[in-house]
């Protein structure tokens, strides 16, 4: 009994003098509290790292792997911190929706399941780090010298969503778009993509091998660096206005034929300058760049005109307007003088006009190279014509009125269906020479290549050979 009572009171004079006279903290009760509940000393957070902290989290549990459990924070920035400390392999965090918790590490992060008790960041690389978050002294990015144009084609470019792909770099901080896009180019040549804060100030990230957005509303991200910025996009004011648009009628309606809206996809792009018409960067394209197959520029159809190499299809973005034709589309011998411009008669059969008119189809022939021949009256006269002066080619291409330019089509294999063109395949199948039909003498009937006869029958102004009637017996 003397023992315990000597125990309780030696207990009692310890707790009552837990607290030294400075106000610290003794060993005692140091020692009575879980080591993690101090983990918080261990980081210097500044208001920075809180804010670009406050960006990534989003409601939910983190989904799309495993995830482990590093210890307590007190805040969304601390549990960051300890992630990239403690797992370099995770890309996520999470902890209770509280802001206070435990904080775990979350491997192959994909996506958060939107669970009200959670909340969590699925990119730990670009939320934390001191590097990304500069002392104050640095936080102040360069005075932003971007042109009003380059910041509407930064405008156009952006979309909701961190960029993904490949990997990222954070070169510093930009007050713009626009800015964070030059710096990208500036510093990053093999990047293709941008990233900064939703709110259009901040950290700015270079994005290698950018394929998408990932929808994330605390971002806003750029796919097409190249197309949307540098100087040459938007060259200084005295030299901003494009040489005098000289494309004539038909050549603006050719273009108009083949431009769509979208931008060009399948190889590169190059900007070759300002173009004030569709027609008009087209011809620039066939001149600068003969290598090309496609032509883009801005949907509203003045500003900075892009040869496209090896183009396959737009994808159908509603800022830029694409041709992937430009030889179909653009030339002069596509557009002979006004002298010169009248085709020759049409004198053509009703035989050969019924067989062109069963052969051709919506389209414009694809499957190997094409040559413009001049220009035709009906699909008679172009088949004829291609039989005439391209004797390998299997096709035939015009446009869908019926008339103009005329095309012999090398290994044509397939319509494309395109509305401002018509197309044949079988060239051989649907027309005949003077020889092929057939020629009357004398009487109405035909004689054929094979030296054959055959009486010639007329219905409806339309002329055939007659059908043989079966004899009969005695």
């Amino acid at each position: 009994m003397l023992t315990f009572t000597v125990f309780a009171a030696l207990l009692q004079t310890a707790a009552s003098d837990s607290i030294d006279d400075d106000g610290g903290i003794s060993l005692l009760q140091l020692r009575a509290k879980p080591q993690h509940a101090d983990v918080h000393k261990l980081a210097n957070l500044d208001p920075a790292a809180d804010a670009a902290a406050a960006q990534c989290f989003q409601v939910g549990d983190g989904t799309g792997g495993r995830e482990q459990n590093i210890g307590s924070a007190n805040s969304q920035a601390q549990c960051l911190e300890m992630v990239r400390a403690q797992c370099p392999d995770a890309n996520g965090a999470t902890m209770a929706i509280s802001g206070v918790g435990a904080c775990y590490c979350e491997y192959s992060w994909s996506a958060s399941n939107g669970s009200p008790s959670w909340q969590t960041c699925g990119n730990v690389v670009l939320a934390t780090t001191p590097e990304d978050v500069p002392p104050a002294d640095t936080v102040d990015a360069p005075a932003d010298t971007t042109t009003d144009g380059m910041k509407d084609a930064a405008a156009e470019c952006f979309q909701v969503g961190d960029g993904t792909g490949g990997p990222e770099t954070n070169i510093g901080q930009a007050t713009s778009q626009a800015q964070c896009l030059e710096m990208v180019r500036a510093q990053c040549p093999d990047a293709n993509g941008a990233t900064m804060a939703s709110s259009g100030v901040g950290a700015c990230y270079c994005e290698y091998s950018w394929s998408a957005s990932n929808g994330s509303p605390s971002w806003q991200t750029c796919g097409d660096v190249v197309k949307a910025t540098s100087p040459q996009d938007f060259p200084p004011a005295d030299a901003a206005d494009p040489p005098a648009d000289t494309a004539a009628d038909d050549a603006a309606d050719a273009a108009a034929q083949c431009f769509q809206v979208g931008d060009g996809t399948g190889g590169r792009e190059t900007n070759i300058g300002s173009a004030n018409s569709q027609a008009q960067c087209l011809e620039m394209v066939r001149a600068q760049c003969p290598d090309a197959n496609g032509a883009t520029m801005a949907s509203s159809g003045v500003g900075a005109c892009y040869c496209e190499y090896s183009w396959s299809a737009s994808n159908g973005s509603p800022s830029w307007q694409t041709c992937g034709d430009v030889v179909k589309a653009t030339t002069p011998e596509d557009f002979p003088p006004a002298d010169a411009v009248d085709p020759p008669a049409d004198d053509a059969t009703e035989v050969t006009k019924v067989a062109a008119e069963e052969c051709f189809q919506v389209g414009d022939g694809t499957g190997g190279s094409e040559t413009n021949i001049g220009s035709a009256n009906s699909q008679a006269q172009c088949l004829e014509m291609v039989r005439a002066q391209c004797p390998d080619a299997n096709g035939a291409t015009m446009p869908s009125s019926g008339s103009g330019a005329c095309y012999c089509e090398y290994s044509w294999s397939a319509s494309n269906g395109s509305p401002s063109w018509q197309t044949c395949g079988d060239v051989v199948k649907a027309t005949t020479s003077a020889a092929d039909e057939a020629s009357a003498v004398g009487d109405p009937h035909l004689i054929t290549n094979s030296g054959g006869k055959s009486d010639i029958c007329c219905k409806s102004g339309v002329c055939k050979p007659c059908k043989t009637k079966k004899k009969t017996k005695n």
